[in-house]
């Protein structure tokens, strides 16, 4: 029981050990690489809608946010400023509608 305890308290220590010695070598942890995955993966499963104005709108955070694409035809999330919805006129608030029902049907 004794040393099922010891290689319980010192299994992570050995682990942190191990890692740090790796990255002095030059390899990469794992966390470095998922993280950057998930950053991919983020951006690509971002649900958006592109308007005939070559508008983007996609929620994030529980906000709506816009953007627009460049003169490569792409767009950056980094780059989206939030939709307010205050002070809509008919027209503007009926494209919203149009936009955010076309979000959450996909």
């Amino acid at each position: 029981m004794f040393k099922f305890i010891v290689l319980l308290l010192t299994t992570p220590l050995i682990l942190d050990i191990l890692k740090e010695q790796f990255q002095k070598m030059g390899y990469s942890s794992n966390d470095d690489i998922a993280k950057k995955l998930q950053e991919f993966d983020l951006f690509e499963n971002i649900k958006f809608v592109q308007t005939e104005d070559d508008e983007i709108y996609w929620f994030e955070d529980d906000k709506m946010y816009m953007s627009t694409l460049n003169e490569e035809g792409t767009w950056d999330p980094e780059e989206g400023v939030p939709v307010s919805f205050t002070n809509l006129n008919k027209n503007e608030l009926e494209k919203l509608i149009i936009i955010i029902s076309a979000l959450t049907e996909r």
